[in-house]
């Protein structure tokens, strides 16, 4: 499916990859984040082969959001601190704000502090879906990675996501 292709990203460089299923997206993705090894070519980071690159490090700096992530059985404050762990009240809400999920957990019982059940079950799929964005916004990343980031959501709201990872630093 990607034989033949190539492209480079600048730092600071938006990218959307747009495509019918079955076109390579997820496959590509893959790739960028050396879930897969391609058969041929290469995967270069700031001109260095993927495969020479510190992966501790790599991972530390890059906030991925696939179509199928997962939340754990915990309050949303221990979810959103897997993307910092560190991160303040302050912060939690500031990123739960950006992804659209702040007003509904406002409503929670316990707020940050409530239980969302097994991968988030007490949660509607667009609810999860925020929560995931949350989190990832919570990271000091480099790169952002979304993988049909809004698919679970509806259109307005999708857009206002959109929105919120286009004011994300360039830098």
């Amino acid at each position: 499916i990607l034989e033949g292709k190539s492209f480079c990203v600048r730092k600071g460089e938006r990218v959307g990859i747009c495509g019918a299923s079955g076109t390579g997206k997820s496959t590509l993705v893959k790739l960028l984040l050396g879930q897969l090894e391609p058969a041929e070519g290469r995967v270069l980071y700031d001109g260095i082969p993927f495969g020479k690159i510190n992966k501790e490090m790599f991972y530390k700096k890059i906030a991925y959001i696939s179509q199928d992530a997962k939340l754990f059985r915990e309050s949303v404050a221990e979810n959103l601190r897997l993307g910092k762990a560190d991160a303040s009240e302050e912060e939690m809400k500031d990123a739960c704000e950006k992804a659209k999920i702040l007003d509904f957990i406002s409503e929670l019982s316990q707020g940050l502090e409530t239980d969302i059940g097994e991968n988030g079950s007490l949660l509607s799929g667009g609810q999860r879906q925020r929560l995931l964005l949350a989190k990832a916004f919570l990271r000091d990343a480099e790169l952002y990675v979304f993988d049909e980031a809004t698919g679970a959501l509806d259109g307005q709201v999708g857009e206002e996501i959109e929105e919120a990872i286009q004011s994300l630093p360039q830098d």
